[in-house]
């Protein structure tokens, strides 16, 4: 989708940190909704282990996807002197993004939490009784959730 594609394309002449940063990237409602059916999938009861694992990578990489792409550690003064002076729209900008993301952590935590022991108990399992290759995963799962 075109949407979410760089409008001057990918030259690396072009392309800045502040880019990358401000692509478009899924609304939270997209997002939100993305999580709770991944939640209600790796949950059901007729679901394989192999499925499961299929379905722990994906929670995996939307963790991944959701991540902050600023430090919120690093004061807005900083920001102002890595971009130059002149770019208080850009901070302004990357200050509205950190403040959405941080929205979709907050909500993706609620959704978790919902449904958390019942996938840490789900990861537990396959982490002490799955396959060979199953365990690996639902141990970075675990990992994930705690």
């Amino acid at each position: 989708d075109e949407r979410y594609l760089y409008p001057g394309g990918l030259n690396s002449d072009t392309v800045t940190a502040v880019d990358v940063i401000m692509l478009k990237q899924l609304p939270n409602g997209a997002c939100l909704s993305i999580l709770f059916k991944l939640t209600l999938a790796i949950l059901r009861h007729e679901s394989s282990e192999a499925l499961r694992r299929r379905q722990y990578a994906l929670l995996l990489s939307y963790f991944q996807y959701c991540q902050h792409m600023l430090d919120p550690d690093v004061p807005k003064r900083v920001l102002q002197l890595l971009l130059g002076t002149d770019h208080d729209s850009e901070v302004t900008e990357l200050e509205k993004v950190d403040k959405e993301q941080a929205e979709l952590a907050r909500a993706n935590f609620s959704t978790l939490r919902k449904e958390a022991q019942a996938i840490l108990d789900l990861a537990t399992k396959d982490t002490t009784q799955g396959s060979a290759s199953g365990r690996p995963i639902a141990h970075i799962v675990l990992a994930a959730y705690i």
